[in-house]
């Protein structure tokens, strides 16, 4: 939703002319018929646009060096780095052994858990702010973890 959010807000500075101009607004017309800012809005809080379905099409303008798609991946990756900081920081609460060991963890979810511009970007964003943060493939599935939650 964040990428698909900042996206249309991206096209429809275009289409306003305070902006310049994407690859996102082909895509984004050519996927969902919309030919202006006034359609992209109706969609939007008439039609139930599904935004997150927009990220592919960020993620295509971005191999194809699109600007703007660059930059909303960056912010998404920011974004995603600042929930570890807050994770690292409840595991951490001021143990001092915590500190120093490394921390385990997993990308999960349609966005990260494949080979995707947005992996690349939070892979950085996270080598380069937390050190003891160790990449790891998952044990299990997300549901695996709902279950054991469930049973306690």
């Amino acid at each position: 939703f964040f990428i698909g959010k900042h996206a249309l807000t991206v096209v429809c500075r275009y289409l306003d002319g305070r902006s310049a101009p994407t690859l996102l607004t082909a895509m984004v017309a050519k996927k969902f018929g919309l030919k202006n800012s006034t359609d992209i809005i109706s969609a939007v809080y008439k039609d139930n646009l599904n935004i997150a379905a927009i990220a592919p099409l960020v993620f295509e303008a971005r191999e194809e060096g699109d600007a703007a798609a660059s930059e909303i991946i960056q912010l998404a990756s920011i974004d995603l780095a600042e929930h570890v900081r807050a994770l690292v920081t409840k595991i951490q609460d001021g143990k001092e052994e915590t500190v120093r060991r490394k921390i385990p963890l997993s990308f999960i979810g349609g966005l990260i858990a494949e080979e995707t511009p947005l992996t690349r970007a939070l892979r950085r964003q996270i080598s380069n702010s937390f050190p003891n943060i160790d990449i790891v493939m998952p044990m299990a599935p997300p549901v695996y973890g709902a279950v054991l939650m469930a049973l306690a």
